[in-house]
């Protein structure tokens, strides 16, 4: 039967001050202690008898036994198979490992019920990732981009961190920073367990709440928190994942020479949790208080549907507006023509009006003119016939008048004023009177 399981990190442990200890900043009192871990394999010899079996526990008593003068912190089975049991064993410190790894090559344990020895393999337990394995991951993962940040390795992903240590009730983001960026400037960090908080409405209530008393357990309460922290330059991911790989953090106690250690896990981040579109995604979940991912998946498939309905929308409106806009071009043109209709026919009145005003004054002036002549002729013919100095005729007369008519009114109605004036008739007799005479 084979058992294949991840177990739990361990929780604080005492521990004493070692030369091993390294300041991770010294102002909040953290350090960083190399974690001593072994895999230990013990290759079981094949059953024989129907029944017979090994006994994880009495193995774990042999390997504490040969370990001695040394001790395990912990010897736990991680992986359990016909074949073999692979045991994980946690030392105190470097030197008790290399120690163990000297003591426990090609060691050989007997136990009872069986002819056979049993074969013991130890090697170091692999701690985090390596250099190698995240330039593959970003480079063979085509969702990723190394332009972008969140897509290319600059965030790490950190594990188990005690919230006492970052805070009192809930982790601090200035503390965070301060822990952290020692390695490198800190662009963009996210804490989950805060969103976690900030959308509980019992805890809501309940942090805020002023004055004694005690305080309310919650199932959802935690003694550690994760954290995402990506850093600007690819320099500073480097250091931190270099330093940070297989190590416990360690804080001091008032105590002198007492410390507190505590297991964390580093890796970089696999899940894109700090690029653009997640922020996105956590923003609107806040927002709208969506609180897991298959209330977020019908968020965006209800927001799908409003924007395509929305867009449908649009269409019809932009349809409305352009079949408008048609009438109303055919409208204006139809207008612009009767305008233009009705400005050519009062241009053509107008026109009308001054060809007649203009023929009038033509007409008017040839009547002066030939009113003027007929003045003229007039008095030339009195002045012929003699006596008659002016002849006075109305301007405003507008009738013809014939020559014979008009002589025949004029001396008809004309009274004589001058002492020399002559009747006709004696003038004709006169006239008669010189011809016979001569």
């Amino acid at each position: 039967m084979t058992s294949d399981r991840k177990e739990p990190l361990f929780g604080p442990r005492l521990c004493n001050k070692t030369d091993e200890l390294i300041e991770l900043n010294g102002e909040l009192g953290l350090f960083l202690c190399e974690t001593s871990k072994l895999w230990i394999t013990c290759q079981l010899p094949a059953m024989k008898t129907t029944g017979q079996c090994v006994s994880s526990f009495a193995l774990m008593e042999k390997l504490k036994r040969k370990a001695k003068p040394h001790s395990f912190r912990n010897l736990k089975v991680v992986k359990s198979t016909l074949n073999f049991i692979r045991f994980e064993a946690e030392l105190d410190s470097k030197t008790v490992l290399n120690h163990i790894l000297n003591k426990f090559n090609k060691l050989s344990i007997k136990l009872s019920g069986f002819m056979e020895t049993i074969n013991v393999k130890v090697c170091k337990v692999k701690m985090g990732s390596t250099r190698h394995e995240w330039e593959s991951f970003f480079r063979d993962n085509p969702a990723m981009n190394e332009m972008k940040p969140g897509l290319r390795p600059d965030t790490i992903h950190v594990e188990n961190l005690p919230i006492k240590w970052f805070g009192d009730d809930t982790p601090k983001a200035h503390i965070l920073l301060k822990a952290f960026e020692v390695f490198g400037e800190i662009r963009r960090f996210h804490i989950p367990l805060l969103d976690e908080l900030n959308n509980d409405p019992f805890n809501a209530s309940t942090s805020t709440s002023k004055g004694g008393g005690f305080k309310r357990f919650s199932f959802n309460e935690s003694l550690n928190f994760d954290a995402f922290i990506m850093y600007r330059d690819y320099i500073g991911f480097v250091k931190a994942m270099d330093t940070l790989r297989g190590m416990k953090l360690v804080k001091k106690l008032n105590e002198a020479n007492r410390y507190i250690e505590y297991d964390i896990k580093v890796d970089f981040d696999r899940t894109k949790h700090l690029s653009d579109k997640a922020i996105k995604q956590r923003q609107l979940a806040r927002k709208y208080g969506v609180q897991n991912a298959e209330e977020l998946k019908l968020f965006k498939e209800e927001v799908k549907k409003q924007r395509e309905r929305y867009q449908e929308r649009i269409k019809v409106l932009k349809a409305r507006k352009k079949d408008a806009k048609r009438l109303l071009e055919v409208l204006f043109k139809k207008v612009d023509e009767e305008e233009r209709e009705r400005i050519a026919l009062e241009e053509q009145k107008r026109h009308e009006i001054e060809v007649k005003e203009r023929l009038l004054l033509e007409e008017m002036k040839l009547r002066e003119k030939l009113l003027e002549k007929r003045r003229e002729v007039l008095r030339h013919k009195l002045k012929q016939i003699g006596g008659l100095r002016s002849v006075a005729l109305p301007a405003s007369c507008s009738q013809t008048v014939k020559h014979k008519t008009s002589e025949s009114v004029l001396y008809k109605n004309h009274k004589p004023t001058c002492k020399h004036y002559k009747p006709k008739s004696v003038i004709a007799t006169s006239i008669q009177n010189k011809s016979n005479y001569s």
